[in-house]
């Protein structure tokens, strides 16, 4: 049998702990849709992690009516708005033709 591999949850303060406020990207927020909280961070190799809580869970589809959402009632219902670098990160071109590097 293989070993197996022992997975915790990363705390926020390894991203985020003192001297690295550069990898905050946005938040404390909520999102509209799902109505979780959330905190987008940058990993240590740039990409968005996003930690969340108090997901809602749709027990009954019956009760449960889509909706398209757009604008920024499609990403956040409160908090701070999202950095031009959410939406348009600066290495965009760059990870799309492969020359994406790890910082």
């Amino acid at each position: 049998m293989a070993p197996r591999l022992r997975q915790d949850p990363v705390p926020a303060t390894v991203y985020n702990g003192p001297g690295r406020p550069e990898r905050h990207v946005w938040g404390l927020g909520r999102h509209y849709a799902g109505s979780n909280f959330f905190w987008y961070l940058k990993d240590p190799a740039g990409n968005f992690s996003e930690y969340y809580s108090d997901m809602d869970c749709i027990v009954d589809d019956q009760l449960w009516t889509p909706e398209d959402l757009e604008g920024a009632r499609g990403l956040f219902a409160w908090g701070p708005p999202p950095p031009p670098s959410f939406l348009h990160p600066d290495d965009l071109a760059a990870m799309m033709t492969g020359a994406h590097s790890a910082r």
